[in-house]
């Protein structure tokens, strides 16, 4: 049950943007409290259909979406065709108005995968690399692999080699240096001889390290060496400070739940860790939402469960050698499905969660301008007009060129469920007239699901979501669009 809730929530976030006081006022503005309007426009371009054959996404991470220079963009997805999985990646060179056509991969060289995409991003070589694990539905086997294009997409290493080194590996994650350094870390469930059990599996935290880039491996598959080894870890995190490798990860046994960071000065020869948080009473602690994945080591992690959950800044100033950690919202009723962040071009942190309001879930806003030294007192994004019913949950984020906000969400009334947007150029208090319905002109029936949003160079925007009919399935679709002061 706490793996499930743990991987349904690792696979539910999209990759956070790459600390440290409270929220400069405490307590949340109601859905009453919404700042005036700014009276911009939103051009909506026509809707494209990114995959027909697209099965139901149970998670976000099964799409993962990258910007370039000059709009250049990719998406990967995990595509069904005759009850096989792959993974596929698409480009496009003109702002997402037109794309190539599906490029497979198949570092196993069999059908019988599935692909679940984790990162896309450059390389510190300027190569675009795309992290993902795979299992093999025959075998169970579960193997990572680290792919490199040359090309922005359009074409991928035939056959990458593979990060770890054993048949249980999942859930991993990356952190990359400008000098060529690439820190992996996941879950592996491989059994546990040491502990005297063998017939049991216990999940572990393994790393790889790489100083070309990926290409190959200086460590490989490696077990990081945890002081108890006997606790079960999740959520693995992995992050780059200077000539420090980091990792952390949440803990659990039978005297409650933690948060541990590892610390390796030599390379990864050798690691020490430190506690950054605890909790005895078992409450389940979240993802966690990095304020960059280089530089001085800082995230936000969500701690608690139901109405005393709390979002909790952690940060280093000595690369992980001592932490602090601050509470910025005490006795919330959060959603699992946090926290998000992005930032901007100009330096704006903005964090955004799952908050229940007078029984409806919304999505809650803090803005920070000082590195997250302070941040402004939450607020809501504003709902559609004459209504404060319903559920907007699963927020995106994205900073346009100028440093506005783009916000989306899936907002359900009743059983229908649809896409929104909205936009904010000062931190908040003002928004467009009316939030903008993105998935207009679809079908009535089907529902519109788990948005993704990306923001590109020339000022535009894509709007990725599934529609799905009852039996769960249906096309990836996406919009581009342009919001005019």
């Amino acid at each position: 049950m706490l793996l499930d809730l743990i991987l349904n929530r690792r696979l539910a976030r999209l990759a956070c943007a790459p600390i440290a006081l409270a929220l400069a006022a405490a307590g949340c503005a109601t859905l009453n409290d919404q700042p005036a309007p700014a009276g911009a426009s939103v051009e909506l371009e026509p809707i494209i259909t990114l995959s027909p054959e697209a099965r139901s996404i149970s998670f976000l991470d099964q799409v993962q979406l990258w910007a370039g220079p000059d709009a250049r963009a990719v998406y990967a997805f995990s595509e069904m065709d005759a009850d096989f999985e792959y993974l596929v990646t698409r480009s496009s060179t003109d702002g997402g108005r037109s794309w190539t056509e599906p490029v497979r991969l198949s570092p196993s060289g069999t059908q019988e995968t599935r692909h679940h995409a984790f990162w896309i991003d450059r390389l510190p070589d300027g190569a675009l690399g795309l992290l993902f694990w795979q299992r093999n539905m025959v075998t169970g086997k579960k193997s990572i692999f680290l792919s490199r294009s040359t090309d922005d997409g359009r074409s991928w290493s035939e056959r990458p080699p593979q990060v770890d080194g054993a048949s249980e590996s999942f859930l991993p994650s990356i952190a990359a240096a400008a000098d060529g350094r690439v820190l992996i870390s996941w879950l592996d469930e491989r059994s546990a001889p040491d502990q005297g059990r063998t017939a049991n599996r216990v999940y572990k935290h393994y790393f790889s390290l790489s100083s070309d880039s990926g290409e190959s491996w200086s460590i490989h598959d490696r077990r990081l060496p945890m002081e108890h080894q006997s606790r079960l870890v999740l959520s693995p995190e992995s992050m780059i400070s200077g000539p420090t490798l980091l990792t952390m990860h949440f803990v659990a046994d039978s005297a409650g739940y933690g948060l541990e960071a590892y610390r390796s000065a030599d390379a990864g020869a050798n690691w020490s860790g430190v506690a950054i948080a605890s909790d005895p009473y078992r409450s389940i602690f979240a993802e966690f939402a990095f304020l960059r994945r280089s530089g001085p080591p800082a995230f936000v992690f969500c701690q608690g469960k139901n109405r005393d959950a709390n979002l909790v800044l952690a940060s280093s100033n000595d690369q992980g050698q001592t932490w602090q950690t601050q509470v910025l919202t005490t006795n919330t009723d959060i959603a699992y499905h946090v926290p998000v962040l992005a930032r901007s071009q100009q330096g704006t942190l903005a964090l955004s969660w799952e908050q229940n309001v007078r029984e409806a879930w919304v999505p809650m806003l803090s803005f920070s301008t000082d590195e997250g030294a302070s941040w402004s007192k939450p607020i809501p994004v504003p709902a559609p007009a004459r209504r404060e019913t319903g559920f907007r949950t699963y927020p995106e984020l994205a900073f346009d060129r100028s440093g506005a906000l783009l916000v989306v969400w899936m907002d359900r009334v009743e059983r229908r469920k649809d896409i929104y947007l909205n936009r904010t150029a000062d931190l908040g208090q003002t928004w467009l007239d009316e939030p903008t319905k993105i998935n207009t002109g679809t079908a009535a029936t089907p529902d519109a699901w788990l948005p993704k949003l990306l923001a590109l160079a020339d000022g535009s925007a894509l709007a990725l979501w599934q529609e799905r009919d009852a039996t769960g399935s249906g096309p990836l679709l996406l919009r581009r669009f342009r919001v005019q002061p």
